[in-house]
C-alpha cells in the first residue's frame, strides 16, 4: 500500500478499527482511557493515515461500536474509553449507543450532553463499569468475531503505555543519576527562583528532589505560607509524551502532599480545602509551549503552567 490514506469513512472502516479497538482493550484492562487526539496521532504515526481532524474520531469510534453491536447487541460500549480532553467524557455520538445499550432515548438529542449533563454522566460511568468488568478472553472472542483475526495482546500489566514515550531524561526512571543536564539546570533555576515563576511564591521557602510519604519525587517544592506548591519541571528536551507525564504526575503529587497536610481533610465533596482554597497547588514548568491538547488537560484538572524561557541569563 504507498501513499497516506486520507480520513474517508471506507479507510476508517477498513484500516483503523483494528489497530483502535486493541488500543481500546489496553485501556479497559489497564482501567484507564485515551483522547481523540491521541488516538487521531497514533493512526497518523503507525497506520499510514494522512491528517485527520480530531472530530473525526468521533465516527471512526463510533462506528467501530456499531461494528462490535453487529457481532454482539449486549458488547460494552468501548467507545465510552476515548474521550475529549477538554471535559475527559465523548462526544455527542455516544448518545446513540447509550439509547441502544440502556434505552435513555433522550440522550440521542443533538445537544444531549449540554441539555442533560447529569444524565449524561451518569450513562458514561455506567458503561464505563461495563467495559471495565469484561475479562480479557471476551474480548479477545469479540475481536475474533469482529476481524476474524487474533486480538494479540499479552500480559495487560506489560503493557507499553503511548504516554510513556518520553524524550526527556529526567532522571525518574533511573534516580538522579539518569537525568540529563537540561532538566537539571531548569529544575536548579526553578527551586532557585520562586518569585520569577510567579509573585505569590515570592520569599517561600524552597527545596528540590523532595521526597513524599508515598516515595514519589518531586523536582520542587515551595513553602508559602497558605499553601504548599509543587512543581514539575519539564525542559526543552521534552516531548508531548513527556508533558503528558508531567501532567499526572502533577495529579499525583497535588494528592499525595494534600493528604499528608495537617490542614488537607476533605470538605462533603471529598474536596481538601482551607477557606475555600486548595492548600496545595499543582504547577508544570516547561520550557516549550504545550500542546493544545496538553493544554486542556491542564485546565481540565486544574494544574497552573508556567512557561520559562530556556535564556534565562
Amino acid at each position: 500500500m504507498s501513499g497516506k490514506l486520507s480520513a474517508t469513512n471506507e479507510n476508517l472502516w477498513t484500516y483503523a478499527h483494528k489497530p483502535l479497538m486493541r488500543w481500546l482493550v489496553q485501556e479497559a484492562l489497564l482501567q484507564s482511557k485515551t483522547y481523540y487526539v491521541q488516538a487521531k496521532e497514533r493512526l497518523e504515526r503507525d497506520e499510514n493515515f494522512a491528517t485527520i481532524f480530531p472530530t473525526r474520531m468521533g465516527w471512526a469510534v463510533g462506528s467501530l461500536m456499531d461494528r462490535l453491536a453487529e457481532e454482539d447487541r449486549a458488547a460494552p460500549l468501548i467507545n465510552v474509553l476515548m474521550v475529549s480532553s477538554k471535559n475527559g467524557l465523548p462526544s455527542r455520538g455516544a448518545g446513540e449507543h447509550y439509547a441502544r445499550r440502556y434505552g435513555l432515548t433522550r440522550l440521542k438529542a443533538e445537544n444531549a450532553p449540554k441539555l442533560y449533563p447529569n444524565e449524561w454522566r451518569r450513562a458514561f460511568e455506567r458503561a464505563v463499569e461495563d467495559v471495565y468488568a469484561y475479562k480479557l478472553g471476551d474480548w479477545a472472542d469479540l475481536f475474533q468475531r469482529a476481524f476474524d483475526e487474533p486480538l494479540g495482546l499479552g500480559d495487560p500489566l506489560e503493557i507499553e503505555r503511548e504516554s510513556t514515550r518520553g524524550t526527556e531524561k529526567d532522571g525518574i526512571q533511573y534516580g538522579r543519576h539518569g537525568e540529563g543536564p537540561n532538566h537539571k539546570a531548569l529544575r536548579l533555576w526553578v527551586e532557585a527562583n520562586p518569585g520569577e515563576l510567579h509573585p505569590s511564591y515570592s520569599g517561600a521557602r524552597a527545596a528540590t528532589e523532595v521526597d513524599l510519604a508515598s516515595a514519589d519525587r518531586v523536582d520542587v517544592v515551595f513553602y508559602c505560607r497558605n499553601k504548599t506548591v509543587v512543581v514539575e519541571v519539564k525542559s526543552h528536551d521534552s516531548n508531548e509524551a513527556d508533558h503528558l507525564r508531567g501532567v499526572y504526575q502533577c495529579i499525583k503529587y497535588r494528592a499525595v502532599q494534600t493528604a499528608m497536610d495537617a490542614r488537607g481533610v476533605p470538605d462533603e465533596r471529598g474536596v481538601p480545602r482551607e477557606f475555600g482554597k486548595p492548600v496545595v497547588e499543582a504547577v508544570l514548568v516547561t520550557e516549550e509551549p504545550p500542546s493544545p491538547y496538553i493544554a486542556d488537560l491542564l485546565r481540565l484538572y486544574r494544574i497552573k503552567h508556567i512557561l520559562v524561557p530556556m535564556d534565562r541569563s
